[in-house]
């Protein structure tokens, strides 16, 4: 089932090399004292094939001399496989050489890979489980990266087997936590100690636990106080903290992001006071055109360091807000500006997103319950940073009905479902995964339903309108 991915992603990178005149039994000691499966006879510039146990024990047994053989001598000439090849393609050739290992290249250059059968059968019996042991135990950044690449393959089996949307969601998120924490560790092993205690922040969908393919980075660092003649030496150390990791992520799958909210841009590396004037400015002088930046913040959370630095933090920011009624009006009239694509006769509103006809852009009307959700957990005190606990609790303390919850969580978990299921589907046609469905590619009943629930976001909007602004009914 994950044979429709490429060799490049599971393809190991080429580590031992024996000279061809090398004699036999030499390669037979590297590979007992090395967990690689073949050695490459040859140097970088020309790999002449592969040699296992089993080529050294069949040249042994036929050569007729008594002189030794070198590594020539009982070497496979292996085939080559270009890369980008489909990891089915790699099967039928290994088949053809009695599944000895494929030398994997790029385009005309010198083999820089293998692909062994080993490799296929850990791919075939895969699970999330091994995965996630995997990203924690890996001993380098290789090895990150490459287990990293593993989850949209992961994701599209999910998906094919019917995995609930919250648990792809969970999964999807708690991989991304874990390849974040190791990429932390292997950052810092390569440092001095951290000068202060510090906090490496997640926000966003991140941080709420609800990532899709189609999804980029925004950390960042909060660091413990310190003098002002420190200050500089401290923020280039965790800015070079913060640019290793960022770095890391990006080659992991996890691209930059576009508003350079990352912990390797200065402004998102400061010290606990600086994150608390930001907080404070947001709670008291919020602007319009600051909630785009701003909103993601009120999402965040410890992806690893001290804990101690988000609590104080958000502690002192929620403590203001019952103070400045203006910040939920600003953020209750920016949900309001979102109007649900149906038209008057109950049809979809097309548009053309990123060059695509005829779509519609599902993350936005996502955002929009996401927003609804945060708005009356900071007004009720409810710490859950998930849209879906978020929901949960404001229906236990009564803000929201069981039915108001319900169908909230539905829809919520609708919108999700179409939009992984477009992002794989992407994924598997060679595409970019984005968030531009067509509604003719739907079905009729997922229409009908993709029609109710931009009928419900509008119906909540109704209700926050006469909660925040006074202006009840009006959207």
């Amino acid at each position: 089932m994950f044979f429709h991915g490429n060799v490049g992603d599971l393809a190991q990178k080429i580590t031992t090399r024996i000279s061809p005149t090398a004699s036999a039994v030499a390669a037979a000691r590297i590979l007992m004292d090395s967990s690689v499966e073949a050695l490459v006879v040859g140097d970088e510039q020309s790999c002449l094939g592969t040699l296992s146990h089993r080529d050294i024990v069949s040249g042994l047994l036929l050569q007729k001399d008594t002189d030794l053989p070198t590594a020539k001598d009982v070497m496979y000439k292996s085939a080559t496989i270009n890369e980008d090849a489909l990891l089915f393609d790699a099967f039928l050739s290994m088949q053809r050489q009695d599944f000895r290992p494929l030398m994997v290249r790029s385009g005309e250059e010198s083999p820089h890979a293998l692909l062994t059968i080993r490799d296929l059968f850990q791919i075939q019996s895969y699970s999330p489980t091994l995965l996630m042991r995997e990203i924690q135990e890996a001993d380098g950044e290789e090895r990150l990266i490459r287990s990293a690449r593993r989850v949209p393959e992961l994701v599209n089996v999910m998906v094919q087997n019917g995995a609930r949307t919250r648990h792809i969601n969970r999964f999807i998120s708690i991989v991304a936590d874990m390849v974040l924490e190791r990429a932390g560790q292997l950052v810092l092993a390569q440092l001095e100690p951290p000068p202060v205690p510090f906090a490496f922040i997640v926000t966003g969908s991140e941080a709420r636990q609800e990532q899709t393919l189609c999804t980029d980075q925004d950390n960042g660092i909060i660091f413990a106080d310190v003098p002002a003649e420190d200050f500089q030496k401290t923020q280039e150390y965790f800015l070079k903290l913060g640019e290793r990791v960022c770095t890391l992520l990006n080659a992991a799958g996890y691209s930059y992001c576009k508003g350079e909210i990352m912990a390797k841009t200065a402004r998102w590396c400061q010290p606990l006071a600086t994150w608390k004037q930001y907080f404070s400015h947001w709670a008291t002088k919020l602007e319009p055109q600051d909630l785009m930046e701003a909103k993601i913040f009120f999402d965040m959370r410890c992806a690893f360091g001290e804990t101690k630095l988000v609590n104080d933090l958000w502690e002192g920011f929620t403590a203001t807000l019952p103070e400045n009624p203006r910040f939920f009006v600003l953020l209750a009239l920016d949900v309001l500006q979102f109007q649900p694509p149906l038209g008057l006769f109950g049809n979809f509103i097309l548009e053309s997103n990123a060059g695509k006809e005829d779509t519609l852009n599902i993350k936005a009307a996502m955002v929009r319950i996401v927003d609804f959700a945060r708005i009356y957990a900071l007004k009720h005190g409810i710490k859950a940073r998930g849209t879906f606990e978020r929901l949960r609790e404001l229906m236990e303390l009564g803000i929201l009905t069981k039915r108001s919850n319900q169908e909230l969580t539905e829809a919520y978990g609708f919108l999700m479902r179409l939009r992984i299921q477009h992002q794989v589907s992407l994924r598997e046609e060679g595409s970019v995964p984005d968030n531009f469905i067509r509604p003719s590619e739907l079905t009729d009943l997922e229409q009908k339903m993709l029609k109710e629930t931009f009928s419900q976001v509008k119906h909540f909007q109704m209700r926050l309108s006469g909660d925040f602004t006074g202006l009840a009914g009006q959207v």
